[in-house]
């Protein structure tokens, strides 16, 4: 995939999360337990926008496949009749979404062949070792969100950002090993 293509498809799969983030920017504030229509809207297109690049072949970032899962089981929550769930998001946050991306990088590590670090490029034994490794990270963003739960900034958007750069980080690595020099 050219790096062109590649940022692209992670600007598109950063839209549902910008679009569920946009309200709560504006207010100021994060109130998870006003977010329903939030969480309907960011859900659609996470489904929509995530359908599309799959059908393109597009790689996805596996970190933002959790958290459109996250969005999708919340929009789920808010408008459905789970209302302990929808419980869980308001009072435990960026908590849920650090499950939901570990959950799915537990289980892209076991099936998909990129694994959670997301690379074809790598040989299976190799993307499914980092890909371990990125589970423990993301397990360790979970433990940190849960002991700042109620300071989103310091408790979701700080871990969201250190996990992404240690995929990448991780990924560069890994890639410039094992094929060559990363452009």
């Amino acid at each position: 995939m050219s790096k062109r293509r590649a940022v692209l498809t992670e600007v598109v799969q950063f839209v549902p999360l910008l679009t569920f983030a946009a309200p709560f920017v504006l207010a100021g504030a994060v109130d998870l337990s006003a977010a329903g229509s939030s969480f309907a809207l960011a859900g659609v297109l996470a489904v929509v926008l995530t359908g599309g690049l799959v059908a393109t072949s597009a790689t996805l970032n596996p970190i933002l496949v959790g958290v459109n899962v996250w969005l999708v089981v919340g929009a789920a929550a808010f408008g459905g009749p789970f209302e302990a769930l929808e419980a869980a998001y308001v009072s435990q946050q960026a908590v849920t979404l650090f499950v939901g991306i570990a959950g799915v990088g537990l289980v892209q590590t076991l099936v998909v062949p990129g694994g959670f670090i997301g690379s074809v490029d790598l040989p299976p034994e190799i993307a499914r070792r980092a890909s371990l490794a990125l589970v423990a990270v993301a397990l360790v963003a979970l433990a940190w969100s849960w002991c700042f739960e109620g300071e989103i900034r310091v408790g979701g958007a700080l871990p969201f950002i250190a996990l992404n750069a240690v995929r990448r980080a991780m990924l560069r690595r890994l890639l410039r090993v094992q094929v060559g020099p990363v452009a």
